[in-house]
Parts: C-alpha cells; sequence; structure tokens
C-alpha cells in the first residue's frame, strides 16, 4: 500500500541524510515450506514460509556499527504468495505478495 511506501522511504531518506548504510550478508535458505495451495482457481496460487540466514548491520558515516551486528547470525521468516495464470504459455510463476 501507499502507507508502506511512504513509512519506506522516509527511513531511506533519513538513512542517507545522517549517511548511515545498511549491510546484509544472506548466509541461505535453511527451510521452506509451502503453507497453502489452490492450484484449482485462476492464477493459481501458492504460498510458501522461508526461513532464511542473515547477517545485518547499520553503519554510520564512520563506519561504525550503530545496529546489528556484523557477524551475529538472525533467522528470518518470510511468507511469499505466487500466482500463475492457468493455461498462459508462460510457466513462470509471479510474486504476488510478501508478508512475515
Amino acid at each position: 500500500s501507499d502507507d508502506v511506501l511512504n513509512s519506506f522511504s522516509l527511513v531511506i531518506d533519513e538513512r542517507n541524510s545522517n549517511n548511515e548504510t545498511v549491510e546484509f550478508n544472506f548466509i541461505g535458505i535453511e527451510q521452506s515450506e509451502i503453507v497453502y495451495k489452490d492450484l484449482k482457481k485462476n492464477p493459481m496460487e501458492v504460498t510458501v514460509r522461508f526461513i532464511s540466514e542473515m547477517i545485518t548491520c547499520i553503519k554510520n558515516s564512520k563506519d561504525e556499527v550503530i545496529s546489528g551486528s556484523l557477524n551475529q547470525v538472525q533467522k528470518i521468516t518470510d511468507v511469499w504468495t505466487f500466482e500463475k495464470i492457468k493455461d498462459k504459455k508462460s510457466s513462470n510463476w509471479l510474486l504476488a505478495a510478501t508478508s512475515d
């Protein structure tokens, strides 16, 4: 929604004005599981829960860590919903929604 995008861009503007940077180090997906599927409706829908591992931190303009960690692995849970229109030549599933 617009509210989410607006608050997201406010955070980005604030980080830029403070010369803060965010570092992500994606380690890998620990687990994935289909939590919902409906292949009868059109578009077909599949929802997958991913548990991934990553290291994330925020640094200030002096390259000092002010939030997060350089070496602490965090487990992040994301839920992604994919859709595919039946009988369409493309075999690609498209990302329709994300949540956590």
